[in-house]
This record gives structure tokens, C-alpha cells and sequence, in this order.
């Protein structure tokens, strides 16, 4: 089964090229399935959607014409035979003339495009009468597309009023939103030369186990926003959380279940996991842009040219490493290494939070961000603020000293248009300061004779590591960790995008917060359902592999454990995963979806797996 990862290569662009439709000449673009809901990692949807928007083509020609009829007759192969009128006109006020002659060429199509130019628009399916809506650029396109008909009643459309804007226009004073979100994820049985049975520091070893099991996890979060200002919001988000990974998200470093981002707890737990506040400073530019409302934004308007500053509690993926089709675990794939960057080990709690400040800069097609984080005092542990904002409190809930232990990450954007269809470029580096362990000191220490006196194997002293004390990190000093990643997204048609990441890290000290990679490379693709006419539903295709540098390799062969790896022995092989996930809407706030994914190499070891099958489903509401 290992010729599985390598066929997958190929998979994602197969099922683009087989989903792929035929285009119009004049297309019209369009914006991915909104996605408002906001996993414990967080995203800004917002931001991606006001950035392509800007970048779309305007028209002129709807104001100028806003009535026409048309005259004449529909030649075989003519320009209705060949183009799709709701993806190039404004059919809102036109009408044809009764008993026109559809020609020959009409044909299969007299029921709707050539319906209503030749005065059947009655025999139009309704489906096809909803969606003749578009827009026409000139008049000189109106005649190259239509060279037999004519315009009439050429008259300018009546200028706006100045009533009173509706209340979907006006600024938001607040806004409260509520998400529920269940997974559930399975595996049967797979094979491996070993499993160490001693790895049981945090509870049930950190190695997968290999007789197979099944868990669950909920979560559902209640957010508010108010405007303090024009120009500032405060929020805050309460989240309720309950479940676990398998194997208490252990065993696999592209860890499969996003949802089990969170440390797993066995009866739901509370904590208040964002407040913070948010200034736009405005720059000017041409007109206004609107801002959407979603779980963490009020609605409103800013400059194309402006700065946002957020301070306060929230996820750095509020604002970094976003990505248009692989960002949201709640929506989109469950990957971790699919919803971030898996060799950025970015500074979050063990619910994926923390304090900070960043700094963007918006231009039309730039951004530029900056932010600085404070890390947790232990690795991959809470923060201080879970000593009072979560229930029960965290005992070892500490920050590292504020100017010693400290994350720093800067990220430029490029947003740009291939034809009608966006797509963004970010470049991302990132250096963090903490008080952490390092590989080559770990290993030697394991070996060392009076270590060896005491536990008789490097491995039985490695494995003792529980984050504060013994193993690694009775090695802890302050060292640094570096990094740099690069996200793309592009849109290739109305319906199909594509999307890549790819990340390193120096590998020299252990991870602190997020996966054991360091480096990763992702590519995919997402598809939404037109074609079977579910314009909703969104099925996606992945392949990820993430790796060990040659440190933490010999780290983990003298039996180390790190946050998700550890086997105490290593045959190393980069870890390979496939994920393929079909989501459904079922209404305007209910969507649910099946998952599955094929992991070769489990935390980069030969010796282990493949785990043919990991089967998942998720429900999700938001509102």
C-alpha cells in the first residue's frame, strides 16, 4: 500500500481537470461558499474576501442601459449557441419579442439562454431563470456577442436617491454569533514492527495504537462584538469543549482531526479564549470598501489604503497563514497540516491562544503584517489567563518573562488576477525566543554515564520528558527557532481553486506549541458542487508530507518524544498524508461532512503503519 502517498501526487489535479467546465468568453468571477465559522486556531475570512473583491472588474455598461428588447432572430451557432448568457448579461429588464423564430440553431437551449431572446422565457426552467443575472461591460460587447439584435430605450437609469441608507449599510453597533461543531474519527487495525508500550508520560502512549479506536469531540463558542468607535471594536469569544483526538492527538504529526487541536478533556470545560480590541486607522484610496460582518468583525466600511492594529487575547491564525480553501477545520479540510503551516510552530496555548499585538498594512493588491506574541512558560501548555478565565483552572498555567520568551512574525501578501480569477501569494518568517530544550544537549545528556547508571537506557530517560521536567527538558535554556513559509491560493475556474504551502524551520531545539515538523510541503485542491447543481456543497482533495530534520531524527531514534511524535525507536521516513472530505449544506446554517485519510510513515517512522483508512465525519452550525 505504500505506492498509495506517491499516486497521490497526481490526485488533486485529476479530479480539478475531471471537475473542470467550460468557460464563457466573458466570465464572470465569483467567491468561494462563505465559510463564517472560526475554529479554536481561528481565521479572517473577511479579509481574503474584501481583497479579492477589489481586484474584480467593474462595470459601467448596467447604469448607462439599464433597458433594452431584443430584435431578431437566434442563427445557428450563433453567439447564444456558444455563451452563457447568466454569465454575461443583465436580464433583469429585457424582454423578447413573442413568436420570434429560434432557428435552427437554438435547439437544445431553446429552454433558456435562446428562450428568452426569442420569446419563449415562459418554457425557461425556473433554476435557469434565477440565475440570468450578469452584467454586460459596453455596447461595443453587446454587438460583437449579438451582431442581429438591437438595442432599444437607450435611457440613462434614474440617478440614486439620497434616502436614508438601509440598515444593512449602516455600521454595526454589535453583533453576537454562535458556532456548534461535533467530529468524529476512527481507524481499524493496522500493522508495525513495534509499538513501546512505556511511552505513557501523558496517559496512553505516544505512540498510535495499532488495535485501532475511535473518538469524538465537541465544541461551541459565543461571540460578541462591540463598537467602541468609528474606528475600534472590542470582542470576545467563550468556548465550551469536550473530547479528544485519537489517541489523545498522538502518534501522527499531521494530526488528522483539527477539532482535536484542543487538550482533550473527558467533561466539557470553559475558558475565554479571545478578547481584544481592534483599530482601523484610515489612508484614503479610491472610494470605500465594505467590511462583512462574521464571528469577530462588525460590519462596516474602511479605505482600500489602511492600518489594522489588534491587541489583546486571540489566535495568531486570526490573522496569519490564512488560506481561501485550506484554512478552517470546521469547514474546510481537518488536517492540521492542511489548516496551517506544520513547520511554523506558532505561539498558542493548549487551546490554541495567546496575548499579543499585530500590526497590518493595507494597500489594493498588498498587505503587509506584523506581530509579537508571548509564549507559554511551559511547552505547549496554557497561558496565565487560564489561571482565572477557565473552568476548571489550569494549575500550570504560566507566561514565559515578557521579554525573554517571546514569538515574532511578519508576513507580505500579494493579492493579484489571473483574468477574472483572484488568487494571493504570502510569504511568512517568523523567529521565537523561549526557554527550550535542545536536541543535541538531550541526546547527549541520555548518554552520559551517570544518566545511564540511573535509568540503564537513553530511552527510558528521554521518555521521563514531561514538558517542565526530566528528558529533554532538563536541558531547557533560552534558545531561538526560526522559520519561514510560503502560502498560495489561487482560483483557476468559478468553481475550482488550488492551493499550496510549503515550510521550514532550523530544527535544532524542540518544538514548543504546535507539530514535531521541520519542513512541510501541501498542495490540494477545492471544488464546489455547480456542476451537480449543489452550489454549496464543497468536496476537497489534499496531499501533505511534513519531515524531521537530521537533529531531531537522532533525537527521536534514541527514543525522545515530542508534542504529537515518539515511538522510541525511529526507521525514518518523511510522514505522508491524503485527505479527501465531502461537505454538505443542508441548510443555510447546517453543514455536515464525511472525511477520510490514508497516513504513511506515521510520526516519521518506516517501522509503523500505513494506517490505510481514518474515517471522519463532522456536523457544524453556525449562525
Amino acid at each position: 500500500m505504500r505506492f498509495l502517498p506517491a499516486l497521490a501526487l497526481t490526485l488533486p489535479w485529476c479530479v480539478a481537470l475531471l471537475a473542470q467546465q467550460p468557460e464563457a468568453p466573458v466570465p464572470q468571477a465569483s467567491e468561494p461558499r462563505p465559510t463564517a465559522s472560526w475554529n479554536a486556531i481561528g481565521r479572517q475570512p473577511h479579509r481574503l474576501a474584501h481583497s479579492y473583491n477589489s481586484l474584480q472588474p467593474q462595470s459601467s455598461f448596467a447604469s448607462s442601459y439599464p433597458v433594452a428588447s431584443w430584435l431578431g432572430t437566434c442563427p445557428e451557432d450563433g453567439p447564444l449557441a456558444r455563451h452563457s448568457l447568466h454569465a454575461s448579461l443583465n436580464l433583469s429588464n429585457l424582454s423578447a419579442r413573442a413568436g420570434d423564430d429560434c432557428g435552427p440553431g437554438c435547439g437544445s437551449v431553446c429552454n433558456n439562454d435562446c428562450g428568452l431572446l426569442c420569446g419563449h422565457a415562459e418554457a425557461m426552467e425556473p433554476n435557469a431563470r434565477k440565475q440570468a443575472t450578469g452584467t454586460m461591460d459596453n455596447e461595443a460587447e453587446f454587438a460583437r456577442l449579438f451582431p442581429d439584435a438591437k438595442l432599444q430605450a437607450q435611457t440613462p437609469a434614474p440617478e440614486a436617491s439620497d434616502s436614508a441608507p438601509t440598515n444593512d449599510a449602516l455600521p454595526e453597533k454589535y453583533n453576537l454569533h454562535y458556532q456548534y461543531t461535533l467530529t468524529g474519527m476512527g481507524y481499524p487495525s493496522f500493522s508495525a514492527r513495534y509499538t513501546d508500550p512505556a511511552y505513557l508520560v501523558f496517559g496512553t502512549g505516544s505512540s498510535l495504537p495499532t488495535q485501532g479506536q475511535a473518538r469524538e469531540t465537541q465544541s461551541t463558542d459565543l461571540y460578541f462584538g462591540y463598537r467602541l468607535s468609528a474606528s475600534m471594536e472590542f470582542h470576545i469569544d467563550t468556548l465550551f469543549w469536550q473530547g479528544y483526538g485519537l489517541n489523545n492527538s498522538y502518534g501522527i504529526d499531521d494530526f488528522p482531526d483539527g477539532e482535536a487541536f484542543k487538550v482533550g478533556v473527558r467533561y466539557p470545560h470553559f475558558s475565554v479564549v479571545r478578547f481584544f480590541i481592534r483599530k482601523t486607522i484610515n489612508l484614503g484610496g479610491k472610494g470605500k470598501e465594505p467590511v462583512d460582518d462574521d464571528e469577530i468583525t462588525l460590519r462596516g466600511e474602511q479605505d482600500p489604503n489602511h492600518i489594522t492594529i489588534t491587541v489583546g487575547r486571540y489566535s495568531i491564525k486570526d490573522i496569519f497563514d490564512n488560506n481561501r480553501y485550506a484554512n478552517d477545520p470546521r469547514t474546510q479540510f481537518l488536517n492540521w497540516g492542511l489548516m496551517a503551516n506544520a513547520a511554523y510552530d506558532y505561539p498558542a496555548d493548549a487551546l490554541g491562544f495567546t496575548t499579543g499585538i499585530a500590526i497590518e498594512w493595507y494597500t489594493p493588491k498588498w498587505a503587509l503584517r506584523y506581530g509579537w506574541f508571548q509564549l507559554t512558560k511551559y511547552r505547549n501548555e496554557f497561558t496565565a489567563e487560564s489561571l482565572y478565565l477557565t473552568i476548571p483552572s489550569e494549575p500550570d498555567a504560566g507566561d514565559g518573562k515578557i521579554f525573554k520568551d517571546w514569538s515574532m512574525v511578519t508576513e507580505l501578501e500579494h493579492r493579484h488576477n489571473f483574468g477574472t480569477h483572484p488568487g494571493a501569494v504570502r510569504f511568512l518568517v517568523f523567529d521565537e525566543q523561549a526557554n527550550m530544550g535542545s536536541f543535541k544537549a538531550a541526546v547527549a545528556l541520555a548518554n552520559s554515564p551517570a544518566i545511564l547508571a540511573e535509568y540503564g537506557t537513553p530511552a527510558k530517560f528521554l521518555a521521563t520528558a514531561n514538558g517542565i521536567t526530566g528528558g529533554i527538558d532538563d536541558t531547557h535554556a533560552l534558545r531561538d527557532t526560526y522559520g519561514a513559509g510560503l502560502n498560495v491560493d489561487q482560483e483557476i475556474s468559478r468553481n475550482i481553486g488550488v492551493f499550496s504551502r510549503i515550510g521550514w524551520n532550523i530544527g535544532q531545539n524542540e518544538a514548543f506549541e504546535f507539530t514535531d515538523s521541520n519542513w512541510t510541503a501541501s498542495f490540494g485542491t477545492s471544488i464546489q458542487g455547480e456542476r451537480w447543481k449543489l452550489p454549496n456543497d464543497v468536496v476537497g482533495a489534499a496531499f501533505v508530507t511534513s519531515g524531521a530534520s537530521k537533529a531531531n531524527q537522532a533525537y527521536l531514534a534514541a527514543g525522545g518524544i515530542g508534542i504529537l511524535t515518539g515511538d522510541g525507536f525511529l526507521d525514518y521516513s518523511p510522514e505522508k498524508v491524503v485527505e479527501i472530505y465531502y461537505d454538505h449544506q443542508f441548510s443555510r446554517h447546517i453543514h455536515a461532512a464525511l472525511d477520510y485519510q490514508f497516513v504513511d510513515d506515521p510520526a516519521f517512522n518506516h517501522a509503523r503503519g500505513p494506517v490505510n483508512a481514518i474515517f471522519g465525519f463532522r456536523l457544524h452550525y453556525e449562525r
